[in-house]
């Protein structure tokens, strides 16, 4: 039986890593393009409107959204490659032991990501009492993600 469970970890590797990383990997360089995209539009736009539409302005903070969206989906490739297969050539902050690193740096990506949509909803602002429930609801999960994070760290 052990030497079954111990084989099963290259199954795990090829499945969660090779093949997960390498679709995550895909995932991340499509939102890079998507991100170069929409800032060579977002520029075409503020060209044409001479820097006077708020809403084009705005769009700049949606892009840094979407590379922020590629940023997380290659760290958790690179993440998922070294946790199951071996040690990469990257920096020092991206350097994951565990998946509780792992869950820490998403859960500071996803936080980062709801405040970057709080913006984007602020500037288009029709309802006082939708936008300060939408507040409320970004500050309540990311409250609960940092009292799970605490609470699952080591002493």
């Amino acid at each position: 039986m052990r030497w079954v469970l111990s084989g099963a970890r290259f199954i795990a590797a090829l499945g969660i890593a090779a093949l997960g990383a390498l679709s995550l990997f895909v995932a991340a360089l499509a939102t890079f393009v998507w991100g170069a995209v929409a800032t060579a539009l977002t520029i075409l736009s503020l060209l044409r409107t001479g820097g006077t539409d708020v809403h084009v302005l705005v769009s700049f903070i949606g892009i840094l959204d979407i590379f922020l969206i590629g940023a997380a989906l290659f760290i958790f490739a690179a993440s998922l490659y070294e946790l199951f297969i071996g040690q990469l050539a990257v920096p020092g902050w991206l350097v994951i032991k565990n998946i509780d690193q792992l869950k820490t740096k998403m859960t500071a990506i996803l936080i980062l990501a709801m405040g970057i949509t709080f913006l984007e909803h602020l500037v288009d602002w029709q309802d006082a009492q939708g936008t300060e429930l939408f507040a409320i609801g970004i500050a309540l999960v990311s409250f609960v993600l940092v009292i799970l994070y605490r609470s699952n760290k080591p002493e």
